[in-house]
């Protein structure tokens, strides 16, 4: 069994072993949806990963997104990409929109592992937000026609 110990008075969270967090939310994920955070990890695990969903038991594949680790998970893997910075910090803005709508409950935080070393993850800076791209100007000297 792992530990998840919340730091920097509430800023971010750290697991340690095998353990998921779950954090109760209510938002309605659209197409332009995006999770944006700083992950770390000291030490990897088997898997290491974020997601919307509505539940906490049987994650779907189309709502989590694996960071890092030694297996590949039925989670999205177009982000699994923190081994090539692995161990410092990193940012990741992920458009879950582009996967799934709808409502979801919780944000998930998972790190798991089997074995030793024991897997560690950090999350701080969470946010999740609907991106909107502002809008073009026209560059100087255009006349606009």
């Amino acid at each position: 069994m792992g530990a998840v110990i919340p730091m920097a008075e509430g800023k971010s969270i750290k697991l340690v072993g095998n353990a998921l967090k779950a954090i109760p939310i209510s938002y309605d994920v659209r197409t332009n949806t995006v999770i944006e955070f700083i992950f770390a990890s000291t030490q990897i695990g088997d898997v290491h990963g974020v997601g919307l969903d509505i539940q906490t038991e049987a994650w779907s594949g189309d709502r989590c997104f694996q960071l890092y680790g030694r297996r590949l998970s039925a989670c999205d893997q177009k982000h699994n990409n923190y081994a090539s910075v692995a161990p410092r910090a990193h940012r990741y803005t992920i458009p879950v929109g582009l996967t799934h709508t709808g409502a979801v409950r919780y944000l998930i935080l998972l790190n798991t592992g089997s074995g030793q070393p024991t897997p560690v993850s950090e999350f701080s800076d969470m946010k999740i937000y609907d991106f909107v791209r502002p809008p073009e100007t026209k560059s100087a000297g255009s006349s606009g026609r």
